[in-house]
């Protein structure tokens, strides 16, 4: 079976303090970062994200034969550590990496990857995760099967990338958590792309707005196959995908059922931990005070939601296949 023959791995970083410049809103100093990203609040909120987002659906794959790297800073502190291990215990294919912190975070996820590739693969299907983000409980199934589809063309250079392009976004806001149905092209936890086992770079390598330039790609857009998390504390632009974004169609019944059957999570339980806690998760991090230079630009959810939903209304299944072009 040729599915067979593809190796299946991801890799979430889970609040990892990176070098300066990694990320948009990334504090010059690593003691900063340290202290943004520890943060109790913040802290609570990722751990609430990981147990009732993130988990479920990884938890439940139809397709157990997978591996996750959960990246991790080695000075995590023990409190949220032990509670994370704990948590992830119930998950066998994840495999916590505990880094030393500061590095540049394409290298080290790039180590890693390349670790643990089998060089008997004819393909290695690699995907990323942020730490409030989901997959469907097909996710590697399908990213599996669909090697069938497009196993000519990743020969011919060794890179393919797939785009499933329909998703759910979760947006937090003080009153409560919604969960909105969206299509958007060339979201992280959308995307998967196969390598050859040789292949020098990861993942992470690729930026994933720049993604067709590099490689042949194909969209899938008949399922919702990921949950992105919109709140206070994002780091990417979400802001700016409203001009590639619009909605899909779903009835009643799908929006009652999509949740829990595609992705494992209770959304009922979801928005009534967050209103319970939402004070603690949207508390201000120790030591900023009222009038001080903010350490990050927060996006208020309001006019991230309207910006990324408020487009296209009709959108029809497709798979589109598109060609690399020059850089």
């Amino acid at each position: 079976m040729v599915g067979s023959r593809v190796q299946v791995v991801g890799i979430c970083r889970w609040s990892y303090p990176s070098s300066p410049g990694d990320f948009r809103l990334t504090p010059e100093r690593l003691d900063q970062a340290r202290a943004l990203l520890y943060d109790p609040g913040r802290m609570e909120h990722r751990l609430f994200l990981l147990d009732q987002v993130v988990l479920p659906a990884l938890r439940n794959q139809t397709d157990k034969d997978f591996t996750l790297v959960l990246l991790l800073g080695e000075r995590l502190p023990s409190r949220y550590r032990n509670r994370l291990l704990e948590m992830v215990s119930t998950v066998p294919q994840i495999r916590p990496v505990f880094a030393e912190e500061g590095k540049g975070q394409k290298k080290l996820a790039r180590g890693i990857l390349r670790g643990l590739r089998d060089p008997d693969a004819e393909a290695v299907a690699e995907f990323r995760l942020d730490d409030d983000d989901a997959v469907a409980i097909d996710f590697v199934e399908e990213t599996r099967r669909t090697y069938a589809d497009i196993r000519p063309l990743f020969a011919a250079k060794g890179m393919f990338c797939i785009d499933y392009t329909r998703g759910v976004v979760m947006v937090s806001e003080p009153e409560g958590c919604d969960f909105r149905p969206i299509s958007a092209r060339w979201w992280t936890p959308g995307l998967a792309i196969y390598l050859r086992p040789d292949h020098p770079k990861s993942v992470l390598d690729f930026h994933h707005m720049k993604l067709w330039r590099r490689m042949h790609t194909l969209m899938y857009a008949d399922k919702a196959m990921f949950v992105r998390g919109i709140h206070h504390t994002n780091d990417s632009s979400i802001d700016q995908f409203g001009k590639r974004s619009g909605r899909f169609r779903l009835s009643r019944e799908e929006r009652d059922t999509v949740l829990p059957e595609r992705f494992a999570i209770d959304p009922e339980r979801v928005d009534q931990i967050w209103r319970r806690r939402s004070a603690e998760f949207l508390a201000v991090p120790a030591g900023t005070e009222a009038g001080d230079e903010p350490r990050v630009r927060a996006e208020t959810p309001e006019s991230v939601a309207d910006q990324a939903l408020e487009k296209t209304k009709n959108s029809r299944p497709a798979r589109v296949a598109t060609a690399p072009g020059s850089d």
